[in-house]
């Protein structure tokens, strides 16, 4: 789907990649390979959480708990990398551990853990539902400020015995929204793919309530997962791609086949 600028000429259609461009490559060598443009921003930021302390007493007292269950790969790094500031050396897993998707697993093992249960799909409550033999464990949550409590739920309603803690914040990063505003303002502009809903929001926080009522509306919407996807339905936007799978090439492949210059 080419379009066409202010001189007539047609342009190839722009796909925004919401994430650091070191993690878009992969994406965007698909896309680029059949004539669209990716245009990766990173339109959040992970920052601290209010406090640290529950954080830090479940870190001091890892030896209590039974497994620990992580759904994302923020929440990886947030974890170990306050366990090094505490100068704890590398703390040792617990008997089992829970990862939401592929990505939060291949953080674990990048820090020497290993997840004994990957959720085939994402999302928390998949992961959950997934769990085996949890009853009675004491399972140890480190999460988003703002994330969904989907896997919360779940854990405990098979007799898990959850504690969820705060290991940072997914916050809009100002220092991209004239990049944002300036991209939403352009008529190339034909996708857009999110991979949190804490992106989603930040995204329209970043280009205001004006510049998204129009986009909502024309925009080819592609999200990696279930958050993302229910982000996007609860802001309006009507033209949402959802990859069956937390499969990178199945989303690319969905984008090429609606946006590719005909």
């Amino acid at each position: 789907m080419a379009r066409n600028n202010a001189r007539g000429r047609t342009q190839p259609p722009i796909v925004l990649i919401a994430r650091a461009s070191n993690r878009a490559r992969e994406l965007s060598r698909i896309l680029k390979r059949a004539g669209i443009r990716a245009a990766a921003v990173p339109v959040i930021r992970t920052a601290a959480p209010a406090s640290w302390r529950g954080l830090d007493r479940a870190l001091k007292k890892l030896s209590g708990f039974d497994a620990a269950a992580f759904s994302s790969a923020n929440a990886v790094e947030a974890f170990f990398t306050r366990a090094r500031r505490l100068h704890l050396g590398k703390p040792k897993a617990p008997s089992r551990i829970l990862a939401v998707g592929p990505a939060t697993a291949l953080a674990l093992s990048r820090r020497g853990w290993r997840a004994s249960l990957v959720a085939d799909n994402p999302g928390g409550a998949n992961l959950a539902r997934a769990a085996k033999n949890i009853g009675g464990l004491r399972v140890l949550v480190p999460r988003a400020a703002e994330g969904k409590n989907d896997l919360i739920r779940g854990l405990r309603a098979k007799g898990a015995r959850v504690q969820a803690v705060e290991a940072y914040r997914s916050v809009p990063d100002p220092r991209q929204a004239a990049a944002l505003r300036r991209l939403a303002s352009n008529p190339a502009l034909a996708g857009a793919v999110f991979f949190s809903g804490s992106a989603v929001r930040a995204f329209r926080a970043h280009i205001g309530a004006r510049a998204w009522n129009r986009l909502r509306l024309g925009l080819r919407f592609a999200a990696l997962g279930p958050t993302a996807a229910q982000a996007l339905r609860a802001a309006g936007a009507r033209k949402i791609m959802q990859a069956s799978r937390a499969d990178l090439k199945e989303l690319a492949r969905l984008l090429v086949r609606a946006l590719s210059p005909s």
